[in-house]
């Protein structure tokens, strides 16, 4: 796990830390324009690592503009891992567009289908014949900066998570964290990152 307390956000948090040691501090994140600016702020924050594990991610507007304060992060010499899930294809295409925009972004698909790909049809019958390792799923949602603040929570990546979508969205919530608590969602992060199952 990075050490970011040298960091400019290590040295934002480290005095409110001092007067609350082994405590971790949260705050609720509850529009979605807020979860959006947060991200966005956070990647243009890290000045050591950003880790995103996701199940879901959309192919739309609110994800290439983050996708781009990414990208603005790797040639900054930021590391930036990717870890997402495969149930549904949107996030392969965001995992090509990725890796295809900077060499320094590292992308693992969580227990990928095989045969599947993008086609509906293919992916619903490998899931019928191997439906007892493709129902095994990661349902985090987790945004790391150099491994000093956190954003956890019930929001995965796309329009409707943050109120950007036209005919509807998602009512959810996400927490910023920092403190002790990120170390430990850091190496959660690190174990599916590590995981057979990461491809």
């Amino acid at each position: 796990i990075v050490d970011g307390d040298r960091t400019t956000l290590g040295q934002v948090f480290s005095a409110q830390a001092a007067q609350h040691p082994r405590l971790s501090g949260f705050q609720v994140i509850a529009s979605g324009h807020a979860a959006f600016v947060a991200r966005a702020a956070l990647a243009d924050a890290a000045e050591l690592t950003l880790d995103l594990q996701y199940y879901s991610v959309g192919d739309d507007l609110t994800t290439d503009l983050l996708l781009l304060r990414l990208v603005a992060a790797a040639e900054r010499g930021v590391r930036v891992r990717i870890l997402l899930d495969d149930i549904h294809a949107s996030a392969r295409a965001f995992a090509r567009r990725a890796t295809a925009a900077h060499p320094g972004i590292e992308v693992r698909i969580f227990n990928p289908f095989y045969f599947g790909g993008e086609s509906s049809l293919v992916r619903l019958g490998e899931f019928v014949a191997d439906s007892e390792r493709l129902n095994r799923r990661m349902h985090n949602k987790l945004w790391v900066t150099d491994n000093v603040v956190a954003i956890v929570g019930s929001r995965n990546l796309a329009d409707a998570y943050f109120d950007a979508n036209e005919t509807g969205n998602f009512s959810d919530v996400d927490l910023l964290t920092a403190g002790p608590v990120v170390s430990d969602v850091s190496r959660a992060f690190d174990a599916y990152w590590n995981s057979p199952a990461a491809i």
